[in-house]
């Protein structure tokens, strides 16, 4: 059906879609003239987006004569969009291969009127895809995962992802043994609990300036050692 948009439809059909196969279940060009449709209704987010499509979806597919189920969801409207950068890695190890991707996209004006906009000029996205082995069965078990960050300041894909991949480190190298090592949550101490967290700190900042990789069974061997095992260490 001619509307007064078919002119631009026939336009935004040579753009070249970015998808994979999987992602190009809604016509692209549509997905673009509704989105267009969507911000010059007020839409300024692709939730927004996603909610005007829901909204007119009867109306748009019987104008435009589609046979669309449902409307796209937010992140198929996020997937038109071409990344400002993209990087790829894979780690590979005995029984764990992992593919990451980081892309790096524009956030233009889609936090304008809320309180982030002075702070948020990319988004960030990490889509990873591991494949584990299962040593029960010697079979490879398939996981993937999507993960969405800010930031406030353009950078390159492979550094957000680098940043991205520092960040899980203080998470595992130092959240993660006070907490399951030192039992610092299970820990019941309620008088001047302060003072034995910086305990634990100094503790764990002794083993790593001494190269300790596995706090768990450094603890462990430094209990049977005793005051000979502890003198060993060489910095503190």
């Amino acid at each position: 059906m001619d509307t007064a948009f078919t002119h631009l439809l026939a336009m935004l059909d040579g753009i070249a879609d970015p998808r994979r196969a999987e992602g190009k279940l809604y016509e692209l060009p549509h997905v673009f003239l509704f989105s267009i449709l969507a911000v010059m209704a007020g839409a300024n987010s692709y939730r927004a987006i996603h909610s005007f499509i829901d909204v007119h979806l009867q109306r748009l597919k019987e104008t435009f004569e589609l046979n669309w189920r449902r409307p796209p969801a937010y992140t198929t409207v996020c997937d038109e969009q071409e990344p400002l950068d993209r990087h790829e890695t894979t780690d590979a190890a005995r029984a764990r291969h992992e593919t990451r991707r980081v892309e790096v996209f524009d956030a233009g004006g889609h936090f304008h009127d809320t309180e982030w906009a002075p702070f948020i000029a990319v988004v960030i996205r990490v889509r990873r895809r591991r494949l584990e082995r299962v040593t029960a069965t010697g079979l490879w078990k398939t996981a993937s995962e999507t993960s969405y960050h800010v930031s406030n300041a353009v950078f390159s894909a492979h550094a957000c992802g680098a940043a991205i991949r520092a960040h899980w480190g203080i998470e595992n190298r130092h959240h993660y043994p006070r907490d399951g090592t030192m039992g610092e949550d299970a820990c019941r101490v309620r008088k001047n609990p302060g003072i034995l967290a910086r305990i634990r700190s100094f503790a764990a900042n002794i083993m790593r300036a001494n190269n300790v990789a596995n706090m768990t069974d450094a603890r462990y061997r430094n209990a049977i050692g005793g005051l000979d095992q502890l003198f060993n260490y060489r910095r503190a």
